[in-house]
């Protein structure tokens, strides 16, 4: 997505994200905030090719991404998604 401010629809036949694991221990999360890299090499230096935000639209409430997904903005790269 960086670069040229279009959204590109990427399918993919197999996701497996063997390095991350949600803990729901404490509740559900209130929000998300992700950084994606295309290869592994790429965290090492620091390369990311977008930056992907789940936030709720108030804070301060008693919202989760649960039990209210309704409540929260999809943002890529700083774009909301609608």
């Amino acid at each position: 997505m960086k670069g040229n401010g279009s959204l590109e629809k990427i399918m993919y036949k197999s996701i497996v994200f063997h390095s991350i694991k949600f803990s729901t221990d404490h509740g559900y999360a209130t929000s998300l905030d992700m950084t994606v890299y295309s290869w592994k090499e790429d965290i090492e230096n620091g390369k990311s090719i977008m930056q992907i935000e789940f936030r709720p639209i108030e804070y301060g409430k008693d919202y989760d991404i649960v039990h209210n997904p309704d409540k929260y903005v999809l943002f890529i790269d700083g774009t909301e998604i609608k």
